[in-house]
């Protein structure tokens, strides 16, 4: 069977046989339609950015280990940078209401005990984009996760759906792909650009430093 070699998230090395990488490769083919063809390096595929407003954006899979198998996880992730930028580093999270269903999404500060003002002022805004949390509304995802890195002066959204994993099972024996619905790479994109859209307007006055 043939191979192919990707670095693993944390540094190490692992070979992906050739259904996980067709499998990424069919999910990324989502994202192909609206951003072109995507170049490989390392375990990702990486879009250009011209008409989008990012200064990256790509695909890849985490890999999740499980008892006797493992899943690949789809991730779809864009990085920009802002003028406007808070004086701390942040972490915001998409949550859904309802147990069953899913009634309402929701933008929160990632640890509130913690969180700054400028992040639930950041928030505020987000949960007042209706396009947006509809958007959100109607993706099936594990998280979304909009960071701010100080240091690196640089944010990042990270989109996590359920669909365009692929899973692993030893016992018994499956390998199998979980299909991103066709709409998913749309929203996702969309549901990105309007998040960058909001962070651009969103200002931070001199006053708020905590």
């Amino acid at each position: 069977m043939s191979v192919t070699s990707f670095s693993m998230k944390g540094g190490g090395q692992m070979a992906f046989d050739n259904r996980v990488l067709s499998s990424l490769q069919r999910s990324a083919s989502h994202f192909a339609s609206l951003l072109g063809q995507p170049r490989q390096a390392g375990n990702d595929l990486i879009f250009s950015t011209k008409d989008i407003p990012f200064t990256s954006f790509k695909v890849g899979y985490d890999v999740v280990n499980k008892f006797l198998g493992k899943i690949y996880v789809l991730v779809a992730e864009a990085r920009f940078y802002t003028k406007n930028q808070p004086p701390t580093g942040m972490a915001i999270e998409l949550r859904y209401s309802g147990f069953f269903r899913k009634n309402k999404a929701l933008f929160e500060v990632r640890s509130p005990k913690h969180g700054s003002v400028q992040g639930f002022r950041l928030v505020d805004k987000l949960n007042s984009n209706q396009r947006l949390l509809n958007a959100c509304l109607n993706l099936d995802l594990e998280c979304l996760r909009l960071i701010f890195d100080k240091q690196q002066e640089t944010w990042k959204i990270q989109a996590r759906p359920y669909g365009g994993s692929f899973v692993y099972i030893m016992l018994p024996p499956m390998r199998y792909p979980v299909n991103l619905p066709e709409n998913h790479a749309r929203l996702i994109v969309s549901a990105m650009k309007d998040m960058v859209h909001v962070i651009e307007r969103t200002d931070y006055p001199k006053g708020l430093q905590r």
